[in-house]
């Protein structure tokens, strides 16, 4: 579908496609976009702390909502050999997963955060 095309598939007239540079926090950017495209502070919606930006209180948004299922879920699809899970092979419980949710692009790098 072309960029100008997905206004009228969207019935928005107003819809767009934004460009979002790769930097290991873009999905959460692209949530705060989302948010912000319909007049919303993404950080009074989540479960942030004092002083995060949005991009990180998303992230601890994400990380409390990991329970055991989740956790078992990932080591099972890292066990199966699933790329997008190598992440797991030093994670081995669930409070290390939150944490490892925690570390955003910003700190490591892309490719280096979840």
């Amino acid at each position: 579908m072309s960029r100008g095309g997905i206004a009228t598939t969207l019935n928005e007239p107003g819809a767009a496609v934004l460009c979002v540079k790769p930097t290991g926090d873009c999905f959460y950017e692209c949530v705060e976009k989302a948010f912000a495209s319909a007049g919303l502070d993404v950080c009074t919606l989540v479960q942030g702390q004092e002083g995060d930006e949005a991009c990180q209180a998303l992230r601890r948004t994400a990380a409390a909502a990991v329970d055991e299922q989740i956790f078992e879920r990932f080591a099972m699809y890292h066990m199966a050999g699933l790329p997008d899970f190598s992440f797991m092979h030093s994670v081995e419980n669930v409070q290390q997963l939150q944490q490892r949710m925690l570390v955003t692009g910003r700190e490591k790098g892309c490719g280096q955060c979840l």
